[in-house]
């Protein structure tokens, strides 16, 4: 066995353990309350040989009476699931024949539901595959392959990658495996789109980069694509082309809705309401490239409750440094941060005054402008507020013009 233990089989090992000492609740199913069984594609632990179509299959025990053959060679292994009714479905886990298979691990997943009355219905049978990533991607291994278990159906009916929503992935796509549809062997479920961009724009193939922008759902990465594509236009010399693509994504935000509603790779309803925050987010990109006029002509767009966010954004990308993504110019952050501060100034509503100028002394001291953050202190009227500012300056030292 791997000195790395895969992901599955440590949570299933953890999951062993776990029972040993107390039951752990996973939370309840149509079916009943979700528990999990874990067995080990070993010759030791799947020790009866069977043979089949002059194969020879070790034989695992069943679960809920289903029970797993595993037979063939390590480059193409073979998994033949058998029904209770004694019908036996091929599992074909991943396409063997487009060569970036590596190996199947030898941890397997059995996901049931238990019902009060002690029945035991299978959910889903979970593998972990591991593959050579594509070029571009930023998902590691292993893969978990979710397997539909019915008494009629057998099938994969998702695949699904470590990444950051893996787990919430694996546990939407399991629980509601008995009543999703199968999928076939070039779904590999989502797609590191992103990281295909940012691949795709370090070589400098930004059309490419951009015409991959329309494979995303979320109207978030969608903007974050564009900008991070236009920032590294403009570092290539290329600021007309940049303005271009931050534009195009200037339009893509303004149609959006105020909430997105799509599907993920696994039929999950994803709720994004990221419009304002999109919006803001382009505008940044523009002052951090050097398009002042673009965002000047396009603030009319952002909303009263977000012009004080979207100020403090811009100021900052246009003073902060390049290596934190901005572009060094002081100038401009002061004329920006300048008019933040007048709008406070204009605000009834001191409370939300003095927390907006707060915001903007820790902005200004972001950038380095420090007399200004001293300044803004100044017209902070609660003291506790005030005070907090102050702590925020205190053991700065002005940066020279």
């Amino acid at each position: 066995m791997k000195a790395e233990i895969s992901t599955l089989l440590l949570i299933l090992l953890m999951i062993s353990t776990g029972h040993s000492q107390q039951r752990i609740d996973y939370g309840e199913s149509p079916w009943g309350r979700i528990d999990f069984v874990w067995s080990h594609l070993s010759p030791e632990k799947c020790n009866r040989v069977t043979r089949l179509q002059k194969n020879h299959f070790r034989a695992c025990p069943p679960v809920a009476g289903y029970q797993l053959l595993y037979g063939g060679s390590e480059v193409s292994p073979q998994i033949i699931i058998v029904t209770p009714n004694r019908k036996r479905h091929v599992i074909h886990y991943w396409d063997l024949t487009v060569g970036n298979f590596i190996s199947l691990e030898q941890g397997v997943g059995w996901k049931v539901a238990r019902s009060r009355t002690g029945k035991i219905t299978l959910l889903a049978l979970m593998l972990e595959v591991n593959v050579k990533q594509d070029e571009f991607t930023r998902f590691q291994n292993p893969y978990t392959v979710v397997v539909k278990l019915t008494p009629r159906e057998v099938c994969v009916v998702g695949r699904v990658p470590v990444n950051s929503t893996s787990a919430a992935d694996i546990a939407g796509v399991s629980t509601s495996a008995r009543i999703k549809k199968c999928v076939g062997l070039a779904d590999v479920g989502e797609k590191d789109w992103l990281g295909i961009v940012f691949g795709m724009t370090e070589k400098g193939w930004y059309d490419k980069a951009k015409s991959i922008v329309k494979e995303m759902q979320s109207p978030g990465a969608r903007t974050f694509a564009y900008s991070y594509i236009a920032r590294a236009q403009t570092k290539s010399g290329d600021s007309a082309a940049a303005r271009a693509t931050l534009l195009l994504g200037l339009q893509e935000v303004l149609n959006e809705k105020e909430e997105s509603i799509f599907f993920n790779a696994y039929g999950a309803e994803v709720h994004e309401a990221t419009r304002a925050a999109n919006l803001i987010s382009i505008l940044e990109a523009m002052a951090a490239v050097g398009l002042d006029d673009d965002v000047i002509n396009n603030l009319k767009f952002v909303s009263n409750s977000d012009l004080p966010a979207a100020l403090l954004w811009i100021g900052k990308a246009q003073g902060g440094s390049r290596v934190a993504g901005g572009r060094g110019e002081r100038e401009a952050a002061t004329a920006t941060f300048e008019r933040a501060v007048q709008l406070e100034l204009m605000r009834a509503d001191t409370t939300t005054s003095d927390s907006n100028l707060y915001r903007i002394v820790e902005a200004q001291v972001e950038v380095g402008l420090i007399s200004e953050a001293k300044q803004t202190v100044l017209l902070i009227k609660n003291p506790s507020a005030r005070k907090a500012a102050e702590h925020t300056i205190a053991g700065r030292t002005e940066k020279p013009d």
